[in-house]
């Protein structure tokens, strides 16, 4: 049988870390913070569908013409990106994955026509839906469903 070494780690990067490397977390200061943001979450869904509402209002421009489309089709993929970060922060992980549909959709896109344009409806559609029914988790089979007719259409008409 071969003989075993034994490598004894680094302590480099524990060094780095500081005098807090190796403690433990507190679970009353973990409880505190889950709290908080759970008293929040009521806040965020008006939030987020002011945002949803912004959303529209830029793809009627982008549609419109009254802006540079390249440019108002940044700020829906950054919105998007931001709805995604926070979706997951508040238990809405179905609304993550939906906005990081309509951002991974939007970002590359600099030229926005009627099939593009419905997507982002259909997107945007789905996210109020989520936020008015409180959808928590992954939404289940409703959910699955969801974001499989999202997947569809961004490979139907993504491209055109």
């Amino acid at each position: 049988m071969d003989d075993v070494e034994v490598i004894k780690p680094s302590f480099k990067l524990k060094r780095k870390v500081g005098p807090a490397a190796g403690t433990t977390f507190n679970a009353k200061v973990i409880e505190k913070a889950e709290k908080s943001i759970a008293s929040m979450s009521g806040d965020y869904l008006k939030k987020v569908s002011i945002d949803i509402s912004g959303l529209r209002s830029l793809t009627e421009q982008a549609q419109g013409g009254k802006q540079d489309c390249r440019s108002v089709l940044e700020k829906i993929a950054n919105q998007a990106r931001e709805i995604k970060g926070q979706g997951g922060t508040f238990g809405f992980p179905l609304l993550t994955r939906i906005s990081d549909s309509l951002y991974q959709f939007t970002n590359p896109m600099t030229t926005l026509n009627q099939k593009r344009a419905t997507v982002i409806s259909a997107h945007l559609d789905a996210m109020l839906l989520v936020v008015s029914q409180q959808i928590k988790g992954d939404g289940g089979v409703l959910g699955q469903e969801l974001c499989k007719s999202l997947d569809t259409a961004i490979e139907k008409f993504g491209g055109e």
